[in-house]
């Protein structure tokens, strides 16, 4: 009793718990051929706050993107805390370039840089219409363009998003089983045990075409397919994120802060999924 007395005293003593220090986390995509947006700010919580998203949000911050030629002054949307865009809609993020990103905030300094990939086109698409869990019927995707990118990454979406009564609209995958384990995972709330947008999605793809698998589509009709060519640093992050054995942090490509500057190209079809 004394020695687990002595342990205990000493573990409340030295606590396990980590010093905190705020770190300033950016959530900044670029997209090639479209204006410069979105650059996200946010800071980090002390474990024992509670999170506020207002609060969160990293406001007055100097957030500059430049190239080799141009050093863009971003502004912070009037109506959204910590979301910054560059005024200038007719500047197009270009392909083969290199965009770096600075961001001054109190004593935080932090930057990070991309390379912006080529356009990418989808360039074949068997079929608009798909026969859910149609044997027969391969679903592949082929492309072009993306040179520059380091992979690819497929994601689904229906549109517009389920409705009441939502089972006139759940696909069937023809195991009863799997419908009644996810629901019970989520007491029932059919849109949280099949969300409408694709959880897992295609990542890392290589090469110029791929097969999607059936758990990209978990309701009947329309969808919005869209296939990104991506950069190492999100491949990067998307990786060490899913490493779920490890503590320690994803790798972010963000030099005195957290989170993830990158740029991509993206291409969108629409298709429909039928019983």
């Amino acid at each position: 009793m004394l020695t687990l007395t002595l342990i205990w005293t000493a573990c409340s003593e030295n606590s396990m718990e980590p010093d905190y220090h705020e770190e300033i986390v950016v959530s900044a995509y670029l997209f090639t051929g479209q204006p410069i947006d979105s650059v996200r700010l946010t800071r980090t919580f002390d474990i024992k706050a509670r999170y506020n998203a207002d609060d969160a949000a990293v406001s007055g911050a100097d957030v500059t993107i430049s190239d080799d030629e141009n050093v863009y002054q971003l502004s912070e949307y009037s109506n959204v805390k910590g979301v910054y865009y560059l005024l200038d809609r007719s500047v197009r993020v270009q392909p083969d370039i290199t965009y770096t990103l600075n961001v001054e905030y109190g004593n935080h300094k932090l930057m990070a840089t991309t390379t912006a990939p080529a356009p990418i086109e989808i360039t074949h698409l068997p079929a608009d219409t798909l026969t859910f869990l149609d044997l027969e019927q391969k679903f592949s995707l082929e492309w072009s363009g993306g040179e520059g990118s380091e992979g690819y990454w497929i994601t689904t979406v229906a549109t517009p998003h389920p409705s009441s009564p939502y089972s006139e609209r759940l696909v069937d995958f023809q195991e009863p089983a799997i419908v009644d384990f996810q629901l019970a995972q989520f007491d029932g709330d059919t849109l949280e045990a099949f969300s409408p947008v694709s959880g897992h999605g295609m990542d890392g793809v290589m090469g110029t075409s791929a097969d999607l698998p059936w758990f990209m589509f978990s309701w009947y009709g329309e969808y919005q397919l869209t296939l990104y060519a991506v950069e190492q640093e999100y491949l990067d992050v998307l990786t060490s994120m899913n490493q779920t054995d490890t503590f320690e942090d994803p790798l972010y490509n963000v030099f005195g802060g957290l989170g993830l500057f990158t740029a991509v190209s993206a291409d969108t079809v629409q298709l429909y999924v039928k019983r």
